[in-house]
């Protein structure tokens, strides 16, 4: 079983027995909190139910895993930096790409990334890039969910279900593919694009993809009923360069048929996964496995300082009100208080003196005694000064503390034990209602 071979290659886990499955995954990259709850839900899920957990590997997606984004302090400001440990395609899937030289995540001393890079030493031989991030990405979850067994998304082909399922769309093109688009047009809120249907070619939600090449879209020619596999050109899809393999719709559609018995989906994939709900019982009059959501916010704990909009507008209310009002937030000199009982006398008579003259010397000298009391407490006007910018600095660095995408082994153990904690069930029977 691939699951098994897998494991055998990557030291990932093993299917130990025919069980039911509870499934989840995501592409191959260094990924944050909220997928990771994924999978420890999934694994609170099978301890508990006594079923049996698959990761699933979208290897066949497009997407740069080499350039890691991550915080780091530059005096008391949070800054984004991004660590570039090599070169890769971003046009070409994962999975159909060279695998790189880990040595620049080995090399890393800052203690953010000492983790990753304990987990890039001693690699197994991995064919492509893809396999080389789901070591990275499993051996970091496995002090939390364990050795997880491991199903990639090429290694599809070679199995028995998905080329059943393959043969049926290919034979059954045209009602495959309006079923899909009826679907898509039930579900258009949720943005996916319709397949292309016209007298000569049919669309259908699959890849074509091929070493080292970007992936393309495949169609049927159905002239003649031969349903023959093309290109958009209508240039023919050799199978010997070519893999074909599943759109999104298409991979949970498969998955759910055929190989779990509930899939964990995040906050996206529960969206596009009703279109996949509405075609095959459209197209095929199947029930698909259930699904649910799940997903998490988690924020990294920073020692600098953090400030919202409304506390940056009082410390510039501040900074602006000081200086003409010293006298209400210090206690005052006793060798000063003449010039504040002289000011207060000045304002509370000045509207009193209908005198032009009179009234303009009272504000002079208002002013000046206000800048007299400033000179004289100008280490309070320092620290306003100092505040403004801190909470300048904070309203900043809050942008970044509120992100929540940073590789989750950047964030302290505790937080990540505690949100395993979240999906933990007292006992089975719970589990079971």
């Amino acid at each position: 079983m691939a699951v098994n071979r897998n494991a055998d290659r990557l030291d990932t886990g093993r299917i130990v027995a025919p069980n039911r499955i509870i499934a989840t995954g995501h592409q191959a990259w260094l990924w944050h909190p909220g997928i990771l709850a994924k999978f420890l839900a999934m694994k609170h899920a099978c301890t508990t139910l006594n079923t049996q957990p698959i990761h699933i590997v979208v290897d066949h997606d497009c997407y740069n895993p080499l350039d890691i984004p991550y915080p780091d302090c530059d005096g008391l400001r949070l800054v984004e930096r991004n660590l570039a440990i090599g070169n890769c395609r971003e046009d070409v899937p994962t999975a159909f790409q060279q695998h790189i030289n880990l040595q620049t995540l080995r090399n890393q001393t800052d203690p953010l990334f000492l983790p990753i890079a304990r987990a890039a030493e001693n690699m197994p031989q991995c064919r492509n890039l893809a396999e080389q991030f789901t070591v990275l990405i499993s051996r970091l979850m496995s002090k939390y969910v364990g050795k997880l067994p491991t199903l990639f998304a090429s290694d599809l082909p070679a199995m028995t279900l998905y080329q059943s399922f393959l043969n049926d769309m290919i034979s059954d093109a045209r009602n495959c593919a309006n079923t899909c688009n009826t679907a898509v047009r039930q579900h258009d809120r949720w943005g996916l694009s319709r397949l292309t249907i016209r007298d000569d070619i049919v669309e259908l939600p699959l890849w074509a993809i091929g070493w080292n090449m970007p992936r393309k879209r495949v169609f049927i020619n159905d002239r003649n009923h031969r349903n023959t596999l093309v290109f958009e050109s209508g240039e023919h899809i050799d199978t010997e360069t070519y893999q074909l393999l599943p759109r999104a719709i298409t991979l949970t559609a498969v998955l759910r048929m055929h190989y779990c018995d509930l899939f964990i989906h995040g906050t996206g994939g529960q969206l596009y996964d009703q279109v996949t709900n509405t075609w095959l019982k459209q197209w095929r009059g199947i029930e698909l496995a259930p699904v649910t959501v799940v997903s998490a916010d988690l924020y990294m704990n920073f020692n600098v300082p953090l400030a919202d909009r409304k506390q940056l507008d009082h410390a510039l209310w501040y900074r602006h009100h000081l200086p003409h009002n010293i006298n209400r937030y210090v206690n005052i000199n006793p060798t000063l208080k003449p010039l504040v009982q002289r000011k207060m006398q000045l304002i509370q008579h000045m509207n009193d003196d209908r005198d032009r003259n009179r009234r303009q010397q009272a504000y002079h000298d208002i002013q000046e005694t206000n800048r007299m009391l400033a000179a004289a407490y100008d280490d309070e006007i320092g620290r306003a000064d100092q505040n403004l910018e801190t909470a300048r600095i904070g309203l900043a660095n809050s942008r970044i503390a509120r992100k929540r995408n940073w590789c989750f082994a950047f964030y302290d153990a505790k937080q990540l034990q505690e949100l395993s904690r979240e999906f933990e069930w007292p006992d089975r029977k719970q589990a079971e209602i």
